[in-house]
């Protein structure tokens, strides 16, 4: 099995909510990460998406720890929207 895994940067002006976070979350630039599957028998490369992962940092630790926090695609549109 063969996984690609991409880095976006997305920006929230307002804060937001996300279903698999407790509560809201501050304005900011966040990582968002993406793992895209191969699919092997089609006639071109392809990719399919297998998990979306946003990086939320911790709002308690003066050492700038973050949690890595698996997301539903739909769920990171709403929010940004």
């Amino acid at each position: 099995m063969t996984i690609r895994t991409t880095r976006s940067i997305v920006s929230f002006k307002e804060p937001f909510s996300l279903r698999a976070v407790n509560g809201m979350q501050p304005p900011g630039d966040y990582n968002v990460f993406f793992e895209d599957e191969l699919i092997f028998g089609v006639s071109r490369t392809a990719y399919r998406r297998v998990s979306t992962i946003i990086q939320i940092p911790s709002l308690s630790s003066p050492q700038g720890q973050s949690r890595l926090v698996s997301i539903s695609a739909t769920d990171l549109e709403g929010a940004l929207m």
